[in-house]
């Protein structure tokens, strides 16, 4: 299939690095503690960049857009990375085991490496969960365009800056388009996407696209530096149109907030959907852009990540 790419996109540019961590206890592994790494982590930075808030702010709060403009359209940008668990699987460790923590790091992110793994391994000393889970940082491995894996540091070296190799988005995306012309969007972790400050529980793709189009535009800008679409509308058009075959996704509640007086569940959509037919060329740059950065609430952190993946017509 060939993908119409807007312009700018040659300029979106990302890095994929892979955390290694080797567990110092035995320790039980959840999904649920995997997606709620938010608060620890950011602990773990303000540990390890203690005293230095403006790189602190860049990696784990940036600042709104002083153009006005941006502001309305993008309002406060996410951090400029976003957690994937495809390598990681749930269930009993014992100390010495290990596994991946990946991750994504877009645009200026990418200056940022040494301090994500800084404050991971700040977070190992804390522990994964409630004091427990401890590990070490005992490797990094880089992951280039074609997927091509190396080590570009291991426990004893400083870690001090990191140079991993850069990928360019609009490349990477062009090479999807080689896989043909169906693809399924398979959600690994669950989505939760909020409209009018509603969940939404079975929605389409119709419905996901806008949200995809907010984050992947969103990122873009914030940490890129690049404007991809200057009117929505004909991409929001064109999202009605392609057929989608047989949809599955399903509501998924993976924690539950206890309150003085309630119990309240959270979740987010889970299973996947199908993408085929006329006017997918338009608009798969979008959510094959989106699948590097997650959808959906606590993106960043490991939420609503999906993959795109090629499936016969």
């Amino acid at each position: 299939m060939f993908i119409e790419l807007p312009g700018g996109l040659q300029a979106v540019e990302f890095a994929t690095l892979h955390f290694i961590l080797e567990l110092q206890e035995n320790f039980r592994l959840t999904p649920e503690i995997l997606l709620r790494l938010r608060r620890d982590l950011r602990r773990g930075g303000r540990r390890a960049l203690d005293g230095e808030d403006e790189r602190f702010a860049a990696l784990f709060d940036p600042d709104l857009s002083s153009d006005p403009f941006s502001r309305r359209r993008y309002q406060r940008p996410g951090p400029p990375f976003a957690l994937s668990f495809d390598g990681v699987r749930a269930g009993e460790y014992e100390a010495g085991d290990r596994f991946e923590l990946s991750v994504n790091l877009f645009g200026r992110g990418i200056q940022a490496a040494a301090d994500f793994g800084r404050a991971l391994r700040e977070l190992g000393r804390m522990g994964l969960f409630r004091g427990q889970g401890g590990f070490e940082l005992a490797a990094i491995v880089a992951e280039d365009a074609a997927g091509d894996r190396r080590q570009i540091w291991q426990e004893g070296m400083a870690l001090i800056q990191l140079v991993p190799p850069v990928i360019d988005a609009a490349w990477w995306i062009e090479s999807l388009g080689a896989s043909g012309d169906a693809f399924r969007l398979r959600f690994v972790t669950p989505a939760r996407i909020l409209s009018r400050g509603r969940p939404l529980f079975r929605p389409s793709f119709s419905r996901l696209f806008p949200f995809m189009l907010r984050r992947a535009t969103s990122m873009a800008h914030a940490h890129c530096g690049v404007e991809l679409v200057d009117d929505p509308r004909t991409l929001l058009e064109a999202a009605v149109r392609p057929s989608r075959g047989t949809d599955s996704l399903v509501w998924e509640d993976w924690r539950s907030l206890k309150g003085d007086d309630r119990e309240q569940d959270l979740g987010g959509v889970t299973g996947s959907l199908r993408l085929e037919g006329a006017g997918s060329e338009e608009i798969l740059w979008v959510p094959a852009l989106c699948s590097l950065m997650n959808l959906g609430k606590s993106a960043a952190w490991g939420g609503g990540h999906f993959r795109l993946e090629p499936e016969d017509g």
